[in-house]
């Protein structure tokens, strides 16, 4: 008879001025008996009472205010009393019965280490908006993008106690580099073939808070600190991504003439501090512009008014 296995879903709640309830509900509302929800948090005393009084399976660790998301889950970690740990922000919901397949995979399979499920992009009423594609993560795979989406990835607790937690000097990518540190180690990731997530994604429309502009542009940076930690050079992609964040930040679009300007000599400019590979600067700065014509190609291709 398969061992049953218990869950752990770690709740970071980052974004303090986000809504909780439907994240925790989302995962309470599982037919799993071996399952606990815990959210780490700094308003401990306003949350007791706005969440479901489920003590059975329900905890809440107090943390203190202003962590990031590492620094949330190790807190978390560390607390855990199941076997899988999943880890979601106050953004994620698990999709119907998510965690059920979860629990099956990892029953079914006892060679699992780590599992991923199917995620999808939700609006604030968790109406379905887009499917996120997600593959198989391999070093060169990473090393274009995070090929998973983080709350539809599970783990045996073992496996994050050995690797050290997550990497809490990371604001943005703490998921990014554990899954490049987990691929370097050998472990395989397996696919559960079923929807596990879903992940806010609000309309930010054609000018963000300068705020959200300014996130964006350090996201890029700490994702191309994370590949070239771990690949040795940052390839085309992210530099081309983090030179569209700096373009839009300084309020440039893509109906701007000095749009594709700014993306590349900003794309240049980090690639230049950067390790390249063995591309010589001529080949590399022909790479950038191609990897830039492919991406917009892409998007007049989906947006014809583009």
């Amino acid at each position: 008879m398969a061992k049953q296995i218990s869950l752990s879903v770690i709740v970071a709640d980052c974004f303090v001025g986000e809504p909780l309830t439907q994240t925790v509900d989302s995962i309470l509302w599982q037919s799993e008996v071996q399952l606990e929800c815990l959210v780490v948090t700094s308003r401990s005393d306003e949350l007791r009472s706005a969440l479901p009084s489920d003590k059975s399976r329900l905890r809440i660790v107090d943390a203190p205010a202003g962590l990031n998301w590492a620094q949330a889950l190790n807190i978390g970690l560390q607390n855990t009393r199941g076997d899988v740990v999943g880890a979601l922000s106050n953004r994620d919901v698990v999709r119907g019965e998510g965690l059920v397949h979860v629990r099956k995979a990892f029953e079914a399979n006892p060679e699992h280490k780590v599992a991923y499920g199917r995620a999808v992009y939700v609006d604030e009423r968790c109406q379905f908006i887009r499917r996120f594609r997600s593959r198989p993560p391999t070093l060169t795979g990473l090393s274009k993008r995070p090929c998973l989406c983080s709350p539809s990835v599970f783990y045996l607790k073992e496996v994050l106690l050995q690797a050290g937690g997550f990497d809490d000097s990371l604001d943005f990518w703490a998921n990014y580099d554990m899954w490049f540190r987990l691929v370097k180690k050998g472990y395989r990731f397996s696919e559960i073939p079923h929807e596990i997530a879903g992940v806010l994604q609000r309309e930010l429309g054609t000018n963000p808070p300068q705020k959200v502009r300014d996130t964006e542009v350090r996201s890029c940076a700490e994702a191309l600190q994370v590949v070239e930690r771990h690949t040795g050079s940052v390839g085309t992609r992210w530099p081309v991504r983090a030179g569209f964040a700096v373009a839009v930040a300084a309020g440039l679009h893509r109906n701007n003439i000095g749009f594709d300007k700014h993306v590349l000599s900003v794309a240049l400019k980090y690639t230049a501090s950067s390790k390249r590979g063995l591309l010589p600067d001529s080949m590399y700065r022909s790479a950038i512009l191609a990897a830039h014509v492919k991406t917009e190609c892409r998007v007049a291709l989906r947006h014809p008014r583009v």
